[in-house]
């Protein structure tokens, strides 16, 4: 049976798991890794340009949208991952599906966060970024520009997370 991931089960329990069976290096991303894969190289609301369809990615868009979100409905919750179109990083589902667990912690803004892209580890740590927005919410969440965040033990419905490799 599947069982919603909060963050801290991402980092206590899968993360040392995946990393004991493979030759390891599997960590979440930082929020500016995030951004930048998300981005692919543009600076428009989402990495096709700055309009929204559900021929794009998996969102709620509204009542009268072939997107809206309708209890047991068969074209509702996640998609099959690769079910739209990759960035121009190759990268699938960037936008939408599911929101993303990212390492870093919480912050209001920008001032003092690190130049190089790494983890910024300070700030309200009890509280972990998501990016990338849900098939439960509406467009403006899934703009690549979009912050977000919960509590580290939060298990949602329109949660996930990726994957990134350091070796």
């Amino acid at each position: 049976m599947y069982k919603r991931q909060s963050y801290n089960d991402i980092v206590n329990e899968f993360l040392p798991w995946l990393n004991a069976v493979t030759d390891g290096g599997y960590r979440l991303p930082s929020e500016a890794e995030w951004e930048y894969a998300a981005r692919a190289g543009t600076s428009t609301k989402y990495s096709w340009g700055n309009s929204i369809d559900c021929s794009k990615a998996s969102y709620d868009g509204g009542k009268n949208s072939n997107c809206y979100y309708k209890l047991n409905d068969k074209y509702r919750g996640t998609a099959v991952v690769a079910s739209y179109a990759p960035n121009a990083f190759g990268l699938y589902d960037m936008h939408g599906n599911v929101y993303e667990w990212l390492a870093d912690c919480w912050n209001d803004n920008y001032h003092g966060a690190p130049s190089d892209g790494s983890v910024w580890a300070t700030g309200d740590c009890k509280y972990r970024l998501l990016r990338g927005g849900s098939w439960y919410f509406d467009a403006r969440y899934l703009r690549s520009a979009y912050r977000d965040y919960d509590t580290v033990t939060a298990r949602n419905k329109g949660s996930g997370f990726r994957l990134s490799r350091s070796k």
